[in-house]
């Protein structure tokens, strides 16, 4: 992959031409690389923001969507090995935590291995399934399980012109998530930091300790009272925790 295709891939809105160290965010189901737009404000200095941009997001809407954590995982790997390197530290957010993971496990042992992987809003990735696919479901069907799960509000998923553009990268992402086939590796040599909002449905305090089991270094949980989507409620709260991360991680060196 080209520099210059990299950055379609994962955007910044302050590139930093040698940064200290790197945080790529992985947004949720259906998000794209706005969702971080202003990240860079609330980061130490010398830090680079990069988002990912998936195919059938946003501004790439007229690309179809990957639906394999594999394919999204191996273009997110190349795009990173393209830019100049940086120490990495991984965010993501429900979706972009599995997505997260996974990248954090296909680059161990290579120079891009992140030096800490941020979870959101995401059970363990050993967990079974506890409920049930719906990427196949109607339009409508598939809308009110977004709604019950997650939170979506209900007010964006009736929005007819918006939700025609972003419908396909909805179905594409929940379709990755929902036929990822864990298996099993040995624990990442990393610190892991797990943020949980206590009102969500789809993570309970017990699945988020199990994330303990995918790393041999400390594993740190913070909780807040909110609901599935607290990157967008919370927003301040949780740039506290990643840059409270970060700065351990510069003095750590």
């Amino acid at each position: 992959m080209s520099p210059g295709d990299a950055v379609y891939w994962l955007r910044a809105h302050r590139p930093l031409e040698r940064p200290a160290a790197r945080l790529l965010c992985l947004p949720y189901a259906g998000g794209g690389a706005s969702l971080f737009h202003h990240w860079s404000a609330g980061v130490p200095p010398g830090v680079e923001v990069r988002s990912a941009q998936l195919p059938g997001h946003q501004d790439r809407f007229h690309e179809p969507g990957l639906q394999s954590v594999n394919d999204i995982v191996e273009h997110l790997g190349a795009a990173l090995k393209a830019l100049p390197q940086a120490p990495l530290v991984v965010y993501g957010h429900s979706f972009g935590a599995l997505l997260g993971y996974a990248l954090a496990q296909r680059l161990r042992a290579t120079p891009l291995s992140p030096r800490a992987l941020v979870v959101g809003a995401r059970r363990a990735p050993q967990l079974p399934a506890t409920t049930s696919n719906i990427h196949h479901l109607s339009d409508s069907a598939f809308k009110q399980e977004l709604h019950r799960r997650y939170g979506t509000s209900w007010a964006l998923l009736q929005n007819e012109e918006l939700m025609s553009l972003a419908m396909p990268a909805l179905r594409a992402d929940m379709a990755a998530v929902e036929t990822y086939h864990y298996v099993p590796d040995a624990p990442l040599d990393i610190p892991i930091l797990v943020l949980r909002a206590r009102q969500d449905v789809s993570m309970s305090a017990e699945e988020a300790s199990a994330w303990r089991e995918q790393t041999t270094q400390s594993t740190m949980i913070h909780e807040v009272d909110a609901s599935h989507l607290f990157i967008d409620t919370h927003r301040a709260w949780v740039l506290a925790r990643v840059a409270e991360l970060l700065r351990g991680l510069s003095q750590n060196k």
